[in-house]
């Protein structure tokens, strides 16, 4: 995840509600990706802590049936998005672009984890939901595969199969998306 390190952020009240959250380089409102359960209080953490704090409302709402996936070619920039299908998502997304893309990773938790790592991969961003390759995030898309290789090492034959099926670890997943 971040690294050890701590982004000052610059927050700005209206009254008691926040209204814009600077980083502390003013190159970005982070605002967006603030709860708004958290809009009220005048405590406002690193960008790190932030990061955090997102990744763990992303855990508590992993129930949704949404997947948090990173596609990407063999170089250039990967998109962060959100999907009920990302491997209809992945041909959606490849019908555009004149590279061959793939899953690269996918991780539980739908928008807010998508909204977590937009916030934690900014400094990276590109363009739309498009992030360019930075070693931080290549880091991150390896974690999770480990977790994932880790999780289907452990799991019932049939529910690793289902599960295996979406992932960037499964041969058919990179066939499927010659578009």
């Amino acid at each position: 995840m971040a690294e050890n390190r701590i982004t000052p952020l610059i927050p700005v009240f209206e009254g008691n509600a926040l209204t814009i959250l600077w980083t502390a380089d003013l190159k970005r409102n982070l605002l967006p990706f603030v709860p708004e359960s958290s809009r009220l209080s005048n405590e406002v953490a690193s960008l790190e802590t932030m990061v955090a704090q997102l990744h763990r409302l992303a855990d508590e709402d992993n129930l949704r049936p949404e997947m948090c996936y990173f596609i990407g070619g063999t170089e250039g920039p990967i998109k962060i998005g959100k999907s009920l299908n990302p491997n209809e998502r992945l041909k959606q997304i490849q019908m555009c672009s004149p590279i061959k893309l793939r899953i690269l990773a996918i991780a539980p938790g739908g928008g807010a984890r998508e909204r977590a790592y937009h916030c934690q991969f900014g400094d990276h961003w590109s363009h739309g939901e498009w992030y360019d390759r930075h070693p931080a995030l290549l880091n991150e898309i390896a974690a999770i595969n480990a977790d994932l290789a880790s999780v289907l090492k452990d799991a019932e034959p049939a529910m690793a199969a289902e599960i295996a099926a979406l992932s960037p670890l499964h041969p058919k997943q990179s066939e499927d998306s010659h578009g």
